[in-house]
């Protein structure tokens, strides 16, 4: 989280954001379905308590999946957050892998892989039709709890980033919608291996080019929560 909201030597992407912890995982990154779930619906139930704009997981099952074959565990919980305003942001995984973890292959999740220093995506990057951006995800300079910073690589750096790119988007018209945030999202000069990589002014330059909005709707069928591990670091926003 320090990636997307760090106000100290080093910045990061939105450092006067403030985060809202919820604790979904043990202290080795298992996280149960169940756990993940509560803490969805967590955020949602509280969102104007805390004022929540962005839900972050640097989380996944370790499933490859595309668009026929994503599991629906917490399709509804993120479709209701979406619903709130609350933008769901979660990472690709890093098995090189085509497919990409849930739930960030969700329909109602902005799945985020990871882009390289030399802006070529990173071998490790979990890819496919259910990617939706890219952002740098190779050394990238976090805080760390022991109050010094430390260099990360993986999608779990590279989610926090795109977390605060939308961060500063709905600082700007906090009126976005999920729909609108992917938009901007794909809104750069620079596409590497068919995927866009993040450009956050190129983003904030088009929030007055907005689509028009659509009437689709889509029909949700939600799986029974299965009690499998999930690992990662956990969910703040």
């Amino acid at each position: 989280a320090g990636i997307a909201i760090s106000d100290g030597s080093t910045k990061g992407i939105a450092p006067k954001a403030k985060i809202v912890s919820v604790k979904a995982c043990n202290t080795l990154g298992q996280c149960y379905a169940s756990d993940v779930l509560a803490g969805i619906e967590y955020c949602t139930t509280n969102k104007a308590v805390y004022d929540i704009k962005v839900l972050l997981g640097s989380i996944g099952d370790g499933g490859a999946y595309d668009k026929s074959n994503c599991p629906t565990y917490f399709d509804s919980a993120l479709s209701n957050a979406s619903k709130a305003n609350i933008t769901s942001v979660f990472a690709a995984g890093n098995d090189g892998a085509l497919g990409v973890n849930y739930p960030a292959c969700s329909p109602h999740s902005i799945a985020t892989g990871s882009s390289t220093k030399q802006d070529t995506i990173a071998s490790f990057t979990n890819r496919g039709e259910r990617l939706d951006v890219l952002a740098p995800g190779e050394n990238v300079i976090s805080p760390n709890k022991q109050g010094s910073y430390s260099s990360l690589n993986g999608t779990s750096a590279s989610a926090p980033m795109v977390a605060g790119a939308i961060l500063l988007l709905k600082q700007a018209n906090n009126s976005l919608t999920f729909e609108n945030v992917k938009y901007l999202l794909n809104q750069t000069d620079k596409y590497l291996s068919g995927y866009p990589r993040l450009n956050i002014q190129k983003a904030l330059d088009n929030i007055g080019n907005l689509p028009a909005p659509t009437n689709e709707t889509s029909n949700i069928t939600n799986e029974t929560t299965p009690e499998v591990n999930i690992t990662g670091t956990g969910i703040t926003l």
